[in-house]
C-alpha cells in the first residue's frame, strides 16, 4: 500500500487556495450587494413621496388644477405644456406629458386656449 498523505496535503493546499479565493470574491459581493441596498433605500426615502403620494396629495382633479392654474399664471403670457406638467407634478399629480397634451387639446376645442406656436399657448377666455 502506498502513502497518499503528500497527495492529499497537495490537493488539500490546492482546495484551500481556491476557497480563500472564493471567500474573497464573497465577501467583495457582499459589499457590493450592500452597496446598493443602500442606494436603493436612499431612492427609496428620496422618491416615497411621489411614489405614493407623497405630502403633496392634490385637492383637486387635473383638470381642474389645470383650468385654475391657466387662470391664475396664463393671463397676457404664452405657456407650455411641460410648465403645466411641472406644476402639476409639483402639485402632487402623478402624470404624463400625454395627459397634459389631451387636455390642452380639449381647452383649444373649447376656445380657451390658442396654439402661438410649437411650444406654447395663450389664455384666449376664462377658464370655467
Amino acid at each position: 500500500m502506498r502513502d497518499i498523505r503528500r497527495d492529499l496535503t497537495e490537493r488539500l493546499n490546492v482546495a484551500e487556495v481556491r476557497r480563500n479565493r472564493l471567500m474573497t470574491e464573497l465577501t467583495a459581493l457582499d459589499a457590493e450587494v450592500q452597496t446598493v441596498k443602500n442606494l436603493l433605500e436612499i431612492e427609496d426615502q428620496r422618491l416615497a413621496p411621489v411614489a405614493h403620494g407623497g405630502a403633496n396629495k392634490p385637492t383637486l382633479a387635473l383638470e381642474d388644477f389645470i383650468k385654475s392654474y391657466l387662470v391664475a399664471i396664463a393671463p397676457g403670457r404664452r405657456i407650455t405644456k411641460c410648465e403645466v406638467r411641472d406644476a402639476a407634478t409639483a402639485e402632487g399629480f402623478d402624470i404624463t406629458g400625454r395627459n397634459v397634451h389631451a387636455y390642452f387639446l380639449k381647452l383649444q376645442n373649447e376656445g380657451v386656449i390658442e396654439k402661438v406656436d410649437d411650444d406654447s399657448f395663450k389664455l384666449v377666455a376664462k377658464a370655467t
